[in-house]
């Protein structure tokens, strides 16, 4: 019989559809769905927190990890407010967070910088195969929300999770010289 594993001992950056069905009822364990939200252009073609989520999951927005400046949702909000949702949704520092959204995963990778920006490196994931793996898999799906006990989350903001304008400025130069020192992957 294998061992119970524990939260703490799976710091992967992915999680499979097994790891979490098998901790849904873990306490610690927090499941977000990070969606656009109504208001965004293809929130039509996309199914919404409320037709469907993993169960025992918290809605998270798009606008909580994004905000829009010269009409593109590329820069971060202020670490107030990001932490000002974490809370909401009751996530704190003894979570282990599992992110995912019902398209490619954009909304989740999003969050998930946010999150280890706020300080919960190591305790943050995204559902490998996303929400359509999960619906593909035939698992349960969930319409009830009754909310979440907001948490006294507390960010430890760690500043090397994000790179500031100037230093990706020089780190495209140093990319561009006759042999270069740095490779950057989007």
């Amino acid at each position: 019989m294998p061992r119970p594993v524990s939260v703490a001992e799976e710091p992967s950056v992915l999680v499979t559809t097994d790891w979490l069905a098998a901790r849904l009822d873990d306490m610690d364990v927090v499941v977000v769905h990070v969606e656009f939200g109504a208001e965004a252009a293809d929130a039509a073609v996309r199914a919404a927190f409320d037709e469907g989520h993993v169960p025992f999951a918290r809605p998270l927005e798009w606008r909580a990890v994004a905000a829009t400046r010269d009409g593109l949702p590329n820069e971060f909000p202020p670490a107030a407010q990001m932490a000002e949702a974490a809370r909401r949704i009751g996530i704190g520092f003894n979570s282990r967070v599992v992110l995912y959204d019902t398209g490619a995963g954009l909304e989740a990778a999003r969050a998930f910088v946010a999150l280890e920006y706020l300080g919960l490196v190591g305790r943050v994931s995204i559902l490998d195969g996303q929400w359509k793996k999960w619906v593909r898999e035939g698992r349960e799906l969930s319409r009830f929300y009754s909310g979440a006990e907001p948490s006294d989350f507390v960010p430890a903001i760690r500043s090397d999770v994000l790179v500031d304008r100037r230093t990706m400025e020089d780190f495209v130069w140093t990319g561009l010289e006759t042999v270069p020192t740095a490779v950057a992957i989007d």
